[in-house]
């Protein structure tokens, strides 16, 4: 199984009953499939960057889960059809990149540069 995640917008006239049982409809059918939902995130209503099928603002649901391709196939289909729903993404959960920190070359001065001068004392004649 692999990870995938979804954002899913709603339409923001929707009342909040709704679109929990819209979201336990999409994590029943990743369980029934013997996947998990990993992590489940209510966004709330926010302003969409564009407009959207004529809303300016939706409810943004974010879902973290692992299933089979086949499913997540189902899933994106049962996004399209349900009419509550204005804009979803699911994209695969790749494993992060191991970035090597690169080593800096330090710079070594010279002895006599790095040594601070001593103080000379003043000569009295007398």
């Amino acid at each position: 199984m692999h990870s995938y995640e979804s954002i899913i917008i709603f339409r923001p006239d929707l009342v909040a009953e709704e679109i929990d049982k819209l979201v336990a409809k999409f994590e029943k059918m990743i369980v029934s499939s013997n996947g998990e939902v990993l992590h489940l995130d209510k966004w709330g209503l926010k302003k969409t960057a564009f407009q959207v099928k004529k809303y300016r603002d939706g409810f943004f649901v974010y879902l973290n889960f692992k299933t089979t391709p086949e499913m997540v196939n189902s899933l994106k289909k049962a996004y399209q059809v349900t009419d509550g729903i204005i804009r979803s993404i699911t994209t695969k959960v790749r494993k992060p990149r191991r970035i090597k920190p690169k080593k800096e070359k330090v710079k070594v001065a010279p002895a006599a540069a790095a040594a601070p001068a001593a103080p000379t004392e003043p000569k009295v004649e007398g």
